[in-house]
């Protein structure tokens, strides 16, 4: 009797692998197509993004970026700064000879230059006085369009040298009005302030996040050096009025939005070569994978489109009035700080994006601080006395009282035995009672506020 086993059992059984197999086939079929589409709306999307930001007259690309850094129409002085910043000469001379060349290190103020120091800064000034000559000559038309080449990834390191330079520059035009307050020369040292105040200026044009901190940072030390030159002498009202008048010009509120729209360009740029796969987005052996992923699942686009939407409303944060800007910026870093940690690259290439915010407000603030307490000036000069309050310097001085942008309150005034401080609570929206630094010497940090004072 034939007892072989029946093949049955076997037939279903190639029969279930193979309808498991088809199953998944489909599923793997529908999520391809799932994500074909999904990646399809997303793209279409950020092609709408880009041709609205297009139709503003706003760059997309390196190369759009590049040609939209323009160069002045007229009396563009360029050619001029750059070859009069490559003929600074440093000298070496001992630290206890001159004050650091830091804007929190000027000399303490109220008090003297010792002899020592002012040897030392005379040295300085006199070993650089064709330089500062010249700089002294163009300080009323600084239109300038800098050599960086936006289309390369790392442009802005070519920039390097001449933000050095400019420093360098700003310093001794700084210490030299210093010197000649301490020596009861006021419309020397307006003029050197003047001219450091245009020099900084000439780079105001552009479009990149670390030429805007380092003209923010410029911007600081000029108003220190002022603050030391009004504490040692006294101005007459057209040197008040002419420094409060590049003050104004240097308050640019257009400023951030044309960086956050050099910056939105430049990450776009890079978006676009990760999406090519010119860049990698990760080069390590185990992050292929993930590459693969990102790229054929939308989540690079997603990544895209998330950090774009971002730099969008950074932008219309940056246009909003200066009283109103802390708010909208506060706005825009509570979306960044809620974005999923799947958007690896958004949170990379806007990592400082809340340092640009807040050095934005407070740059703009110190300049409103120090344009107030000029107007203090102004009318100690008439009346022979301080003002009681802020008040008393409408209309004559100021149209209205100047507001503190992160309280919508008036700004705060201390009279002082001697001189006097207007200040504002800084981003941290405490009155610390006029304190400028933190222990570390540092401006605009929690605990401080921003302050101008004259001890005199």
């Amino acid at each position: 009797m034939n007892e072989n086993p029946p093949s049955l059992p076997t037939v279903k059984k190639k029969s279930i692998f193979l309808r498991l197999f088809r199953w998944l086939a489909i599923v793997v079929l529908l999520l391809v197509l799932a994500s074909s589409v999904y990646r399809y709306r997303l793209n279409r999307q950020i092609d709408a993004k880009l041709a609205a930001i297009r139709a503003a007259g706003y760059p997309v690309t390196w190369e759009e970026l590049d040609r939209w850094y323009t160069r002045p129409s007229s009396n563009d002085f360029t050619e001029f700064y750059t070859t009069a910043l490559s003929k600074l000469v440093e000298l070496n001379l001992p630290l206890k000879s001159l004050p650091h060349l830091d804007p929190l290190q000027l000399p303490s103020l109220g008090q003297p230059l010792t002899p020592e120091t002012q040897t030392g800064i005379r040295t300085l000034l006199d070993t650089n006085k064709t330089v500062l000559t010249s700089l002294h000559q163009v300080r009323g038309v600084p239109s300038c369009r800098y050599q960086i080449e936006f289309t390369k990834q790392e442009a802005i390191y070519d920039s390097l040298p001449r933000f050095r330079n400019i420093g360098y520059a700003t310093q001794l035009l700084a210490l030299d009005a210093v010197l000649s307050a301490e020596l009861s020369e006021p419309q020397s040292a307006t003029d050197s302030l003047l001219s450091s105040f245009a020099l900084d200026n000439s780079m105001r044009q552009e479009p990149d996040t670390y030429s805007r901190l380092i003209l923010t940072c410029h911007h600081i030390f000029n108003v220190s050096a002022m603050e030391w030159c009004l504490s040692r002498k006294a101005f007459n009202d057209a040197q008040l009025l002419s420094l409060a008048a590049a003050l104004t010009e240097s308050a640019d509120e257009t400023g951030m939005t044309r960086v956050f729209a050099g910056h939105r360009a430049r990450i776009l740029g890079v978006f676009e070569r990760y999406r090519s796969g010119e860049y990698p987005l990760n080069k390590s052996i185990m992050s292929g994978l993930e590459d693969a992923i990102r790229k054929r699942t939308g989540l690079l686009e997603y990544d895209m489109l998330t950090c774009l939407d971002l730099v969008n409303e950074a932008i219309l944060a940056a246009q909003q009035p200066l009283d109103a800007r802390p708010e909208a910026y506060k706005t825009v870093l509570r979306r960044l700080k809620a974005v999923p940690h799947v958007c690896a690259l958004t949170h990379g290439r806007l990592l400082a994006l809340h340092v640009d915010c807040d050095q934005d407000t407070s740059h703009l603030t110190q300049l409103r601080v120090a344009r107030t307490a000029l107007a203090v000036e102004r009318y100690r000069l008439a009346q022979g006395k301080l003002p009681v309050e802020l008040s008393d310097l409408v209309p004559a001085y100021l149209d209205a009282v100047p507001k503190d942008p992160f309280t919508g309150q008036a700004l705060h005034y201390v009279v002082r035995n001697p001189g006097f401080t207007v200040y504002s609570v800084g981003a941290d929206g405490k009155d610390d009672g006029g304190v400028k630094t933190d222990a570390q010497g540092v401006v605009f940090q929690p605990g401080t506020d921003i302050t101008f004072t004259v001890v005199r």
